[in-house]
């Protein structure tokens, strides 16, 4: 099976297939081997065909829920919704369900469409493990259904036990939308310093600076941005606006002090 798995691994499906058929004919009632065969064989999109071993598996051993994670998603493929459902259900109660596996189902139940039982999903992995993958998934869910500041908190849940740079860039946007520029500014500042060369963290900061009325520092970011990537329409736009500003605002200096 280890071999098999190899193949599936360097992207060789078929020759996985292959041997994975020769191991079940041999071992019948390996659970494991179904499995394999199962994910070999949805591998290369054949989803009619890896439903079989797939029952076969959870049949096998109806205790574990990657068994059932696996079938339910060769179901989504063929369009038999309730029966994913109803395997997902079933893979959520297990025992054996822990914070990877309950991962897996939430991210199953989005893709299904169903987002209030995806977050239930993460909530009930969270309940049992600690992992900051499941509190960015429950942020994703949040933001889709409008509730920001459950979004937020998810998300700097998730920055406290693994920090990316992409994260604290999807908070400080999540913030930016509420309005909250200046919280927004930490949070792009700080992908900054991760990912230095980002051409779009520079772009978010110049744009929360602009927002703040800080031109200049601004205009620096956005110069940044285009240094990194020249094409960056979006930035020189922004970098059009604050050139703008900041030449309206020594304008209006000028004639108080001439005044």
């Amino acid at each position: 099976i280890d071999l098999a798995n190899g193949y599936r691994a360097r992207g060789d499906h078929t020759e996985a297939a292959k041997r994975l058929l020769s191991i079940v004919k041999d071992w019948p009632e390996s659970a494991q081997a179904h499995y394999c065969l199962g994910l070999a064989l949805a591998d290369q999109r054949w989803h009619g065909e890896a439903i079989a071993p797939l029952s076969r598996a959870v049949e096998l051993h109806q205790e574990e829920p990657r068994y059932r994670c696996a079938l339910a998603r060769s179901l989504v493929a063929l369009h038999q919704q309730d029966e994913a459902l109803a395997q997902l259900r079933l893979a959520s109660a297990s025992a054996q369900a822990r914070g990877g596996e309950l991962l897996e189902i939430g991210r199953i139940l989005e893709e299904m469409g169903r987002p209030e039982d995806a977050l239930g999903a993460y909530r009930q992995g969270l309940e049992k493990e600690q992992r900051a993958e499941l509190y960015y998934q429950a942020f994703r869910v949040l933001r889709l259904l409008r509730r920001p500041q459950d979004a937020a908190a998810s998300l700097r849940a998730a920055l406290a036990l693994g920090e990316r740079a992409s994260w604290q860039n999807e908070l400080g946007e999540l913030l930016e939308d509420e309005g909250e520029a200046a919280e927004a500014l930490p949070c792009f500042q700080r992908a900054l310093q991760l990912e230095p060369q980002e051409p779009i963290y520079h772009r978010n900061v110049g744009v929360a600076l602009e927002r703040l009325n800080r031109y200049e520092a601004a205009r620096e970011a956005l110069q940044e941005a285009l240094r990194l990537r020249p094409d960056y329409k979006d930035a020189l736009g922004h970098l059009a606006s604050v050139t703008a500003k900041i030449t309206l605002e020594r304008e209006v200096k000028k004639r108080l002090s001439q005044d």
